[in-house]
């Protein structure tokens, strides 16, 4: 009888072990960081959203696409003109480059150079790009970022002087426009 006792005792435990082993293994959960953008690259514009915002109301919303031409209206920076499809732009880990041209050798030359900075990067979105025309402070909002497209939110409703987690203005007037990009090269 003591046997029997302690070979019922031996497979339950068995059973216990496996139970439990088990459940530790389906309740372990992936702890992930942020990531930063993976922005690196050649850059076409494919699309650009342009939406007029008057409190909680979309009074204008015009989509251009490929053969449409964007000029931004108020804004003096390096995408004030774009020509949707054609338009190109590249970034490297410091840098972020306009207006191309091709040199003889068939290599491209940019010709406008900023340095940028990266920040605000937490679960809700990418992260900020921030930097300095000629003329002004610049600051870009990643409103998505994938492996070969993105998404750059050129103006909105935030303020560019302080970012952070809150950096959304209190304004009811505003323009917004987004830029649909698609990587074309390293």
């Amino acid at each position: 009888m003591a046997v029997q006792v302690l070979i019922l005792n031996r497979k339950i435990m068995n059973k216990l072990f496996i139970f439990f082993s088990l459940l530790f293994l389906i309740s372990c959960r992936k702890y992930e960081q942020p990531s930063e953008p993976r922005l690196n690259g050649r850059w076409r514009i494919d699309k650009v959203i342009y939406q007029r915002i008057n409190g909680n109301d979309t009074i204008d919303k015009l989509y251009y696409f490929t053969g449409d031409q964007y000029f931004a209206q108020n804004e003096d920076s390096p995408l004030d003109s774009i020509n949707v499809g054609f338009t190109e732009f590249a970034m490297d880990n410091s840098s972020i480059y306009f207006n191309s041209s091709p040199t003889f050798a068939g290599n491209i030359k940019w010709k406008d150079v900023f340095f940028y900075s990266l920040s605000g990067v937490n679960f809700s979105f990418p992260g900020f790009i921030s930097f300095q025309t000629e003329k002004e402070k610049k600051v870009w909002k990643v409103a998505y970022s994938g492996f070969e497209n993105a998404i750059l939110q050129l103006r909105g409703q935030w303020n560019p002087n302080s970012l952070g987690l809150y950096e959304c203005q209190t304004a009811t007037n505003y323009d917004d426009v987004q830029i649909y990009i698609t990587r074309i090269g390293p």
